[in-house]
């Protein structure tokens, strides 16, 4: 049912764009909610699906668990860039 499990640098070079939306809804949440006045439960919604999408290769495709670890480090990297684009805006008003 399963096929083999591919190395994790094959799978960052087959599957890396399944870790943009889960880098990118930490910078939005940050410039939406906090700066835009947007509700913080818009967000729950793109949360869980770019959750998903970061999930898939591991689940549907053959990307090892550490595909995982690396979608958490570009989570947190995610929100670090989202508060340092925060900073940003805020002392653009």
């Amino acid at each position: 049912m399963f096929s083999q499990r591919i190395s994790l640098n094959d799978s960052l070079q087959r599957y890396w764009k399944y870790h943009i939306g889960i880098a990118a809804l930490p910078v939005l949440y940050f410039v939406g909610s906090v700066s835009m006045g947007i509700p913080a439960s818009y967000f729950i919604v793109p949360f869980a699906v770019v959750g998903l999408l970061a999930v898939w290769p591991i689940l549907f495709k053959n990307a090892p668990i550490t595909f995982w670890f690396v979608g958490i480090g570009v989570w947190i990297a995610g929100i670090i860039l989202g508060a340092v684009t925060l900073a940003l805006v805020s002392g653009l008003k």
